[in-house]
């Protein structure tokens, strides 16, 4: 939502001449990136956080299917946390919106 009001606001500085540079930069973070994460998933798997919830599933938030104990109980927190996000987009697009089109003042008649 935020990147579409982007291409509505006006343009506040001037379009530079590096794009080469930025390409460049850009294949160079970007490779880097997929590097480091070919690296991180290469390694072995660990099973004991699947085994800790399965087996706390039950105990601790009285559920039978894991997958709705780890979503509703375990990661409210997270949940919540994107809430904030999706309300922090909000307001940034409300902001985007205000400048490029600000309030109109009556005249006094």
């Amino acid at each position: 939502m935020v990147a579409a009001l982007l291409v509505k606001l006006p343009d506040f500085f001037p379009r530079r001449r590096g794009w080469v540079r930025d390409l460049l930069l850009a294949s160079g973070v970007g490779g880097a990136v997929a590097v480091l994460t070919l690296a991180v998933t290469s390694g072995t798997f660990d099973t004991s956080l699947a085994q800790s919830m399965a087996s706390l599933s039950v105990p601790e938030a009285k559920g039978q299917n894991i997958v709705n104990v780890i979503l509703v109980d375990f990661r409210a927190l997270d949940t919540f946390g994107e809430i904030v996000v999706i309300a922090a987009a909000a307001t940034a697009a409300l902001s985007l919106l205000r400048i490029v089109r600000p309030k109109r003042r009556t005249q006094p008649t």
